[in-house]
């Protein structure tokens, strides 16, 4: 028990963190099951063609010299077989700014999705879009509604 679950004096929660502790240990979550619930998350986006990494330049020994002389600005790039989206992140303490474009150059949705937030921006027609004051973490894109692809795009998770 939790010296803030002992402090609280409520005996519904001693008891409920009690019963937790036994179950814990007389029956634990088997692993496998917790690995077959992981891998079933896959199949949210099971319709989504991945956009696999091409570039980062974060990870570029060539162009992280660059980066670090550009006040925190990384070049990343992603590519499914029919679409490419180029995205610059900009850094500004805790959060990002992302400015991207998709090529081809065409109107579509493009939503950032992170652990704590999930907004969507309109490509124009250029295919540019930006999104300020996304929080620092794990992140990808979902492109939806774009002429060149009939299924909707998903970039890998990177870390921003």
């Amino acid at each position: 028990m939790t010296d803030d679950t002992l402090h609280s004096g409520d005996p519904d929660e001693l008891l409920l963190t009690e019963l937790r502790r036994v179950a814990a240990l007389l029956d634990p979550m088997p692993d496998r099951l917790v690995q077959a619930g992981r891998e079933s998350l896959t199949w949210r986006s099971v319709d989504a063609e991945l956009a696999a990494l091409l570039s980062d330049s974060a990870v570029d020994d060539e162009r992280a010299a660059l980066v670090r002389s550009s006040a925190g600005l990384r070049a990343v790039a992603f590519e499914s077989s029919a679409l490419t989206i180029e995205l610059d992140v900009l850094v500004d303490g805790p959060r990002r700014t992302l400015v991207g474009q998709l090529v081809p150059a065409a109107p579509a949705a493009v939503e950032v999705q992170t652990t704590e937030l999930r907004t969507t921006v309109a490509a124009d027609a250029q295919g540019v879009f930006r999104v300020e004051n996304v929080p620092a973490g794990q992140m990808r894109l979902r492109v939806t509604g774009h002429p060149a692809s009939d299924s909707p795009t998903e970039t890998s998770w990177i870390t921003i």
